[in-house]
């Protein structure tokens, strides 16, 4: 396996940033000057237009979004799936004991 590129390496940074404002973990704002200190600030690895990385910074925000979407659709679709399966255990329990009932 070989090095990381510059450009998977840098969008796995904006993701951790976007990830991390989204969760509330980072209340600033991105460009803000405590993000100069943040391991996950692109601008500390790249020097582009400013308004370059803020279109990147949208992107991975987008990404995010789609990401977190994608999730609690997964989530709702296992919780549904569960209550699913134990309801029909728990029809199949009730009928296999009706009988002995009467």
């Amino acid at each position: 396996m070989g090095l990381p590129s510059l450009q998977g390496s840098l969008w796995k940074v904006a993701l951790e940033c976007a990830f991390k404002r989204s969760k509330k973990k980072c209340e600033n704002e991105f460009d803000s000057p405590v993000c100069n200190s943040c391991k996950y600030y692109i601008n500390n690895y790249i020097e582009e237009d400013p308004r370059k990385v803020k279109l990147y910074m949208m992107s991975a925000e987008d990404e995010v979004v789609d990401i977190e979407q994608t999730l609690k659709r997964a989530d709702r679709t296992i919780i549904f799936t569960i209550i699913s399966i134990l309801g029909i255990l728990f029809i199949m329990w009730f009928l296999m004991y009706l009988p002995n009932l009467y």
